[in-house]
């Protein structure tokens, strides 16, 4: 196997679009919801922590990835972390992605949600319902750059990696 770094982001891969809006939930006027879409199910793998206080989007995560492994969209928000919010931070990750996977035409569990921000606040659903429009149809090829900056909360600039890996013919 040998592998490089290129330049690219999350649309890198063929297939996957992103896009991302204004909606309010952090700062006014800067983007703050993004989706990655793939436009077939993707594989799909975990990292989450170990912290016995995750946040709804993790525990909602970790649950969707062990019954399903395939996903075809993710969802992104930054000034809202959805953290200390019990059950209601759950029944709101589940509706948000419900109201997104209608808008996709795809089954709700082939989504995910993450979420950064303030912790101890509930996620403004009414502001993704009013968005989901706009982030379908503003998915595109070239539209990862949006997406690594509406996630981005006190950082400086937005943070993207993209590697090439190439298997020999004999590797499996």
């Amino acid at each position: 196997m040998k592998y490089e770094m290129i330049n690219g982001g999350v649309t890198s891969p063929k297939g996957f679009m992103a896009s991302a809006v204004k909606a309010g939930v952090k700062a006014p006027g800067r983007k703050d919801i993004a989706l990655l879409y793939s436009v077939v199910p993707a594989a799909c793998a975990g990292v989450f922590t170990k912290n016995l206080f995750r946040a709804a989007p993790v525990e909602d995560g970790i649950g969707r990835i062990k019954r399903n492994r395939a996903k075809q969209a993710i969802l992104l928000n930054s000034g809202c972390a959805n953290s200390f919010t019990g059950r209601k931070g759950l029944l709101d990750v589940s509706a948000a992605l419900d109201g997104l996977a209608k808008k996709l035409a795809i089954p709700q569990d082939m989504c995910l949600m993450m979420s950064t921000g303030p912790i101890g606040t509930s996620l403004p659903l009414d502001l993704f319902k009013k968005n989901y429009d706009a982030l379908v149809l503003g998915l595109s090829r070239t539209g990862g750059d949006d997406a690594s900056r509406a996630i981005m909360t006190t950082d400086t600039r937005p943070k993207t990696a993209c590697v090439r890996i190439s298997f020999s013919k004999n590797e499996t």
